[in-house]
Parts: C-alpha cells; structure tokens; sequence
C-alpha cells in the first residue's frame, strides 16, 4: 500500500498552570534547579517530551493494539518497529500572558532527629499558578494506516487525550506528587484535514496558524477506557493559633522569616503538609509493624536513596502513589512578631539573635485544604493504605500533627471542620459540630473497617 498522507488531526488548546510547575534543566550558578527557558524572550516553556511521555505513559495500552503502535511509536524490532504518527510541540506560553518565575527554599528532615538533615537545604525555580502555555498535537494517517477504521482510532486516542488533560489530577514535570505541575486543558479543537479533498486549506492553516471551522470535529465521549480507583480525602481545617511555612525574604526590609506565597496569597505547601504525613506514618508503623512496616510505607511515600548507595537496602527508586495539593489559606492576617534568643548561661540575650517571623495568625474564620489522593486503588489490597491515610486526617483533624515550622512554641496546629471521603463510587462526609465529630450514617463502619485493615496489615509485620 501507499504510505502517502490521507489524514491529519491538529488539536489546539491551551494548558493553565493551577499549582506551581516545576520543569526543570539542572542546576544553574546560585539556584540548585532552574526552570526551562528558551525561545524568544527566553520566557518558560514546557518541552514536547515532557507533554508527549505524559500522554504515552497514560494512556497506552500494554500490550499496544496495532493502532497505538502506529499513533504512539513502536521500538520492539527494527522490523515490526514504527515511528510515532504523533507530532508534539514544544508548548510556549500564549501571547500576552508572561509566566511569573520565583524562588523556593527546600529542605529535607532527618526522621530520626525531627530537624533539618546536614546540608539537606536547596533551593529552585517554579513557574507560578496561571501560567498558561499553548498546546497543539498534530496526528498523521498514512495509506498503508487504512483510512476510515484507523482514521477513526486516531479520533478516539485524541479524544482520550483531550479528557487526560482536562481531569483533575493531570500533572507533569517535577514533584507531581507534592502538589506541583498539576495543569487543566482549556479551549480544546480538533480539526480534521483529509487529502487530496483538503489540501488547500491544509496549507491555508500552515500558512496562517488559524483552521478553518469547516474542518473542525466535535469531541467524542470515550467509553471504552476505564477511569482509574482513586481513594481520596479532601478536607477543611481551621488553624487554631498561628502557622508559617518559612519563606526567605526578598527585600532588605522585610522580616526574617515570613510566610510562603504563590501569586500573593499565603499557601499550605504539598511538600510541608507531605513530609509531615510521612513522618506521622513513619512513627505509627514503626510502633505498630517494627521495620518492616516502616519499609512497606517506602511502597507508598516513594523512595530514594539520600546516602548514594552506601547504606542503601535497595536499590531502584519508587515513586510515591500518594499525591497531595498545594492550597491557598484564606482569612487569616500576618503579623510580625519579634523573637530573641536566650543565653543559657547568663540567662540574658545571646548576642546577635534577635530576629523577628511573620506567621499567619486565625481571624476567626480561618480555613485550611488538605486534598490527599492514592492512585491506582485496589479495594481489597490496597485498604490498608487507606487506613493508615485516615489515620493521618484523625491526627490533623485532633490536632496532634502539626505542620509547617516552629512547631515547638505552638504554631501550625490545625482544628477539623469538614471532610470527604471517596472511593470505589463511595462516599464518606465528616463534620465538626461543637465538640462532636460527626460521620455520616453508615459511613463509620466503612471507615472502621478500613482503619482495621491498616492495624491487621501493621500486625502482620510482627
């Protein structure tokens, strides 16, 4: 058969930034990891391989049908192999919309010790919420492809892209699970151009960027693609004193320490409230499993080795299933307070350690998200892990896991209000009423029994 082009497929749209996105290029002169940068201005950009391994990684299947060899790309053998009828551009940022770029401080805690680990401080670039990059995917039909059926596939396998991207929990780039790179699709097209019958406006867009409407497709509904199990918790805190996550400051004025913004608005970071989870856990299976229930939340929190290799049990990294999101605190007040340090020997101040802090302070009707994702969830196998994150929000709901800094004199203490749990079609209310937690009828057997496999799992362990 001919391999000459008998289709094209371009989809047009735009990706928005709704949490920091972190594509990174390496290390630069002061700045541990830098944004990507190119192109003209040499704004931020994300990069065609980023969004295309997203995609493939996604949604095809394994083994590939015939179809998807052909759409995604094949390399099983330089007979059978085939190169992606995919085309990805590098996604720029739109016209008149300048991403904002800023720098976030880093750390790492050293478990054992509850504070900062030796020269675990870093710091990196992120591109701020808004940002929003231009996207257009362009799928070729060639002859020996067939024309109608496989023309018809390639239609389906971007309507599944289209849905991809426009789902809550499409993220790329780095820290994906700790509330960055998370990205909503907007103003989807998709055009179709078959040859010879379109040739003319073929061009006639190439030459202009702008397809004709006569060439636009209506999306299709996929049904043949099953959404992935999420367990998942979003819940409403109130912060019951104060709370700072610190931020370095960036004018010669400003206090030593204040509270972490994104686009001007105090945030709860994903890192902050995740490393405070995976702390929590670590104690509760330590207790309850000894080390080897330690070593089962590697499965869940991810893994990497932080000594290079020298003490290393294993030896391939793992990616953490749980995911949680960066979220904005509404009504609370910054205020400055000084702070000094006293010298134990003379009990007066040590010299030079008068500093001052700017943590978030409760007016009143203070309000905190926590939105805590498991992907891939199994009922059954993975109950366990279920429990052990309902055990996490029982902590932050009682307040007896604090996050952020200066936990020692107070801060970052939160109250329950509200929260949901879902699962499986399932879902699970909670309610604070006075000094009443309150479940929703029915829903405290299920949560029970969910925390009961936890327990089972941990005694296992034993």
């Amino acid at each position: 058969m001919s391999d000459s082009v008998i289709a094209k497929f371009v989809l047009l749209g735009e990706l928005e930034a709704l949490s920091p996105l972190m594509v990174g290029t390496g290390s630069g002169d002061v700045i541990d990891a830098v944004v990507l940068r190119g192109y003209e201005g040499n704004l931020p950009f994300i990069p065609a391989t980023a969004l295309a391994g997203v995609l493939r990684h996604s949604l095809a299947s394994k083994p590939r049908t015939t179809v998807e060899r052909y759409f995604w790309g094949d390399t099983v053998g330089s007979d059978s192999g085939s190169q992606s009828h995919l085309a990805v551009s590098d996604l720029l940022p739109v016209v008149g919309v300048i991403p904002r770029i800023v720098v976030r401080d880093g750390i790492r805690i050293d478990s054992t010790t509850g504070i900062v680990a030796d020269g675990a401080k870093f710091n990196f670039e992120v591109v701020e919420p808004g940002a929003t990059f231009a996207v257009r995917l362009e799928a070729t039909v060639r002859g020996w492809d067939g024309k109608e059926e496989n023309a018809s596939e390639f239609e389906s396998i971007l309507c599944r892209i289209k849905s991809l991207c426009e789902a809550e929990g499409f993220s790329l780039g780095a820290m994906t699970t700790r509330g960055f790179g998370r990205l909503k699709l907007k103003n989807a097209r998709l055009f179709r151009y078959d040859f010879p019958a379109d040739g003319a406006a073929w061009f006639a867009f190439l030459a202009s960027a702008t397809p004709q409407e006569e060439n636009r497709r209506n999306f299709k509904v996929d049904q043949t693609t099953p959404t992935p199990s999420v367990f998942s918790i979003s819940a409403k805190l109130a912060i019951k004193s104060s709370l700072i996550i610190g931020s370095a400051p960036d004018t010669p004025d400003a206090p030593d320490k204040s509270h972490l913004q994104s686009n001007g608005a105090p945030v709860l970071s994903g890192t902050s409230l995740r490393g405070a989870m995976r702390s929590r856990a670590e104690r509760i299976a330590a207790t309850l499993g000894g080390e080897q229930g330690v070593e089962l939340l590697n499965e869940v929190f991810g893994w990497v080795d932080p000594d290079n290799g020298k003490k290393a049990v294993r030896s391939t990294p793992l990616k953490s299933r749980i995911s949680i999101d960066e979220s904005v605190i509404k009504n609370v007040v910054p205020a400055v307070q000084s702070r000094i340090r006293i010298d134990r020997f003379t009990g007066g101040v040590a010299h030079g350690a008068l500093f001052d802090s700017m943590p978030l302070w409760n007016s009143g009707e203070s309000e905190v998200s926590v939105k805590v994702r498991l992907g891939d969830f199994t009922p059954g196998a993975d109950d366990w892990i279920a429990g052990l994150l309902l055990q996490l929000l029982k902590d932050l709901w009682n307040g007896d896991l604090p996050v952020g800094g200066e936990k020692s004199i107070g801060r970052g203490v939160l109250a329950g209000k509200s929260a949901e749990v879902s699962w499986c079609g399932r879902s699970v209310g909670i309610v604070q009423k006075g000094g009443e937690t309150v479940i929703d009828p029915g829903g405290r057997d299920e949560l029970n029994r969910l925390a009961a496999a936890f327990a089972g799992k941990m005694e296992g362990c034993r």
